[in-house]
Order: structure tokens, then sequence, then C-alpha cells
């Protein structure tokens, strides 16, 4: 924290105590990381959220052909109710968002990483930029045993939610990707969760190569201005 004026440091006090920690082993170590880092750690947190606004719902193009979609049609359509209406989507969202924000990282010896990376990371969201939505709820972990395995994905932005395709925990992720492609054919940079355009003309595919690293990163977008 040295070198940081007085208000930094409060910012950065309050941004540790909003990120669940697993420890307060976990916590301490969270505090001793510089500041960009804690940013980036909370802002890859934050992002699994879905802050809660009225969205226009879309449906992807063949949305309902894809992985037996329509067999769970009144679920889905409950959601996009939900989703249109604005309503609070947390208990649709995975129940390790309240408690996994940080653990610190471990390797062995060799350089060689120890564990889970993603124990408190998203695949679905940091690599494509996709939320992903459970067809039922849940409230307290005990429910979690009998909870459904059917997901929808979808990519949210601020006044649309975008129904991508559903699957579950399982997935393909060769069929995301490539639904990925296909839906942002036409798009000049990858869009992913209000951050725009790792790079100015990159193809996509180049992007999600670059995104898979389990955190965020911080860019600046094509219009020069950082999001």
């Amino acid at each position: 924290m040295s070198g940081l004026s007085p208000r930094v440091r409060q910012l950065q006090h309050e941004i540790v105590v909003a990120i669940p920690c697993g420890t307060k082993a976990h916590r301490a170590h969270l505090a001793e990381l510089p500041f960009p880092t804690i940013m980036n750690i909370y802002i890859n947190y934050a992002s699994r959220l879905v802050v809660p606004r009225p969205r226009r719902v879309v449906f992807a193009p063949n949305f309902w052909e894809i992985n037996g979609a329509r067999q769970d049609g009144s679920l889905i359509r409950t959601i996009a109710a939900e989703i249109s209406a604005g309503a609070n989507l947390s208990p649709r969202l995975s129940s390790l968002v309240r408690f996994r924000g940080y653990r610190p990282d471990r390797y062995d010896e060799n350089g060689c990483f120890i564990g889970n990376k993603w124990w408190s990371r998203d695949f679905a969201l940091n690599v494509y930029g996709l939320h992903h939505l459970h067809l039922d709820t849940i409230e307290t972990p005990k429910a979690k045993r009998d909870r459904s395995a059917r997901l929808v994905f979808v990519e949210f932005s601020r006044d649309i939610g975008l129904m991508v395709m559903v699957g579950g925990h399982d997935f393909d992720s060769t069929q995301l990707e490539e639904r990925i492609l296909r839906l942002r054919a036409n798009n000049e940079a990858l869009v992913l969760t209000g951050i725009v355009g790792i790079e100015w003309g990159a193809t996509h595919r180049r992007n999600v190569s670059r995104q898979r690293a389990p955190v965020y990163p911080l860019v600046q977008s094509s219009s020069a201005r950082l999001l």
C-alpha cells in the first residue's frame, strides 16, 4: 500500500472487503497485492454478477433447435420474462459466486499450477463473455445437490439479453466457441462485459485465444477510451 494516497488506500480496503475470500488468510494475502492487481481481481469477481435492469430479450438464430432447448421452453421463457422485467438474477447464478471471489494461485517447484485455476473464475464468462443461468433457482447451499444441471448461456449488454444457447456445466467449449464465432462474425472486435476491443481489427478467433487467461485484462477500446 506504500505510495498510495489515503483516499486510494481506503478504496483499496473497501474493494478487498467486498471480494469474497475462502479464508482470512486468503483475504490477508489479497490485501498485500498491488492495487492494479486487486482491481483486476475485483473486476473478474464483479463481472460474474448481473446488474438488475430491464433488458430486451433476443433469441439467437436457431436457439430453439440446439441442445433440446424446446424441452425446457417454459423455464427458458420464465428466465426471459425475468430479464425483461429487470429482476434480480442472482438466484440463477452459480452459488459459488457468493463465496469464491479470490484464492491465491499455487504452483509447484516446476512452475506447474496446483489445483483448479478456475476455482474463483468462470470459463464461459472469461473466454466468451457469456453468463450462464440455471434453469432453476437456488437459495441455500444445501439445495445445490438437487439443482438442475441445465443452463442457458446469455450475453448481457446494458439493454439487451442475448439468449445464445442451452447447455450444461460439462458444455462442449468447441460448440460454444463456434456458436459465438457465427454470432459475432460481422463484429470488428470482441465484446466482453463492457470492455470493447482487445485489438482494433483483430479477428474474433485471435481475441478468443488471448482471452484464455483466467482473469480479465484491462484493455483500451477502439474509441480510445478505457471502459
